[in-house]
């Protein structure tokens, strides 16, 4: 009899021991919780951003008094970007930037005088500057340069690249334009 008696209170313990191990502890954390406690969570904490985040293009057709026919198309290059990385508490933030090519024809009494995409290694390889490093910059904008700038004979179109999030550093550029054709690209000086 007390051998049955303390196989009852084995079977009896051991299915208390293995009910109490059913992982209802378990059950009720959130899974970031559980991923904490294993220490993952900053391996899949990761916020993506693309700006823009569809492909976008703008395209002007400007006349001018003296002639010239202007037009100048900016698009997004969906394959590019500029990756700027931040970290907020346990989140890894990833911005991409996607890069622009700018595009411009110009015309002077209806005669193509010149067709033009305006990208890194165009400037680059005008200015023919190793101070000039585009890379981790992106094209913000082109513009035709103010009206005292332009004659009969030449307009001048600027444009300029700037750092993603920090606006205030770019490079600026001018293309002046003759009517034969012929072009000059030059670095903006600020005075």
């Amino acid at each position: 009899m007390f051998k049955s008696a303390f196989y009852c209170l084995a079977i009896i313990g051991c299915i208390c021991f293995f009910a109490s191990c059913d992982g209802r502890d378990k059950a009720y954390k959130t899974p970031a919780d559980s991923l904490k406690e294993k220490k993952l969570l900053d391996s899949f904490s990761e916020n993506v951003q693309y700006f823009p985040k569809e492909y976008a293009e703008v395209e002007t057709d400007t006349l001018l008094s003296n002639g010239f026919r202007v037009v100048i198309n900016i698009k997004s290059k969906m394959d590019s970007n500029i990756l700027v990385e931040t970290r907020k508490a346990t989140i890894q933030e990833k911005r991409y930037y996607r890069n622009f090519i700018g595009k411009v024809t110009v015309f002077k009494e209806n005669t193509l005088l010149l067709s033009k995409e305006i990208t890194k290694l165009f400037v680059e390889n005008e200015l023919n500057n190793p101070e000039v490093d585009l890379s981790k910059y992106r094209l913000n904008n082109i513009w035709i340069s103010n009206y005292f700038e332009n004659s009969k004979e030449r307009i001048c179109l600027n444009f300029e690249y700037c750092k993603p999030e920090a606006i205030d550093y770019c490079w600026r550029f001018e293309l002046f334009i003759d009517e034969s054709g012929k072009y000059l690209l030059k670095q903006f000086e600020y005075n």
